[in-house]
C-alpha cells in the first residue's frame, strides 16, 4: 500500500491539482494538530502544497506555503541542514517565475550560506 503523499504526487502528475491540494491540506491539518505547526512533517505538506498551488498557476500562494516551510526548516532543522537548503532553492524558482529577480537572488544567497555551513560526511 503506498503512503497519501505518493498518491497526492501521482495527482499532481496526472493534472488533479484540485483533488491533491484537497488532501494535502486536510494532512497539513492533521499533522498540525497530531505534532503541532513545527514540525518536520508540517513543513513537507507546505513544500507539497506549494508544488500543486505553482502547478495551478498560483504563484503567491505557491510562495505563501514555500515560505512557511522555509521557516519551519529553518528553525526545526537548521541552517547547515540540506533540506532547509532545499526551501531556499524553491523560493529562488519561485520567485523567479515572477521576474522578481532580486528576491530571487536573496534566496539563492541562502543556499550558498547552506553549502558554506553543510560539512561533507565522512564514510
Amino acid at each position: 500500500m503506498r503512503c497519501p503523499v505518493e498518491v497526492n504526487l501521482d495527482w499532481t502528475t496526472e493534472g488533479m491539482l484540485s483533488e491533491a491540494y484537497t488532501l494535502f491540506s486536510e494532512a497539513f491539518s492533521i499533522l498540525q494538530q497530531v505534532t503541532g505547526p513545527m514540525h518536520r512533517e508540517v513543513a513537507n505538506c507546505c513544500r507539497y502544497l506549494a508544488m500543486v498551488l505553482y502547478h495551478a498557476g498560483d504563484m503567491a500562494g505557491a510562495i505563501m506555503q514555500q515560505h512557511k516551510e522555509l521557516i519551519i526548516n529553518e528553525r526545526c532543522l537548521g541552517l547547515d541542514h540540506p533540506d532547509t537548503a532545499h526551501s531556499y532553492g524553491h523560493m529562488a524558482l519561485f520567485y523567479h517565475g515572477l521576474n522578481q529577480a532580486e528576491l530571487a537572488l536573496r534566496h539563492v544567497s541562502g543556499i550558498a550560506l547552506a553549502k558554506l555551513v553543510i560539512r561533507p560526511r565522512s564514510p
